[in-house]
């Protein structure tokens, strides 16, 4: 079965991971927030854009509560996502702004850890993913 370690910073308020972002022509690095409490892996507006993705065209919209309130956002497939290897096809996220000065791009969210086993230890600082 096969299967990759991503390390973390366990002292660290959250988890990122790095992330190959792919769509037609565009491919991105970027850093996402591990989350398991999103249901869909979410990027900015930015990333959006830079991956080629018009948010305008998306047929799906989800609605959520984030901080500020109830929020429609659009729902748009990504090609590829990668973490160390390990991929997910056609993934959808939900582009959403986030919050001003973030390092991030974005949320790993339960759409792309459900397709694998995974394993969190906080010990070691290592998550594993396995097929």
């Amino acid at each position: 079965m096969p299967s990759t370690e991503i390390n973390f910073d366990p002292k660290d308020s959250v988890i990122v991971v790095e992330s190959v972002l792919v769509n037609k022509t565009a491919k991105f690095h970027s850093k996402l927030v591990l989350d398991t409490g999103a249901t869909y892996t979410m990027i900015s507006w930015e990333m959006a854009d830079k991956l080629g993705l018009s948010p305008e065209k998306a047929t799906e919209t989800i609605t959520f509560f984030s901080a500020s309130g109830e929020v429609k956002s659009p729902l748009v497939k990504i090609e590829k996502v990668e973490l160390e290897g390990i991929v997910v096809r056609n993934l959808k996220a939900v582009i959403h702004t986030l919050p001003e000065g973030s390092k991030v791009d974005g949320l790993i969210g339960l759409n792309f850890l459900r397709n694998f086993e995974v394993n969190l230890d906080f010990k070691k600082g290592v998550i594993t993913l396995s097929k």
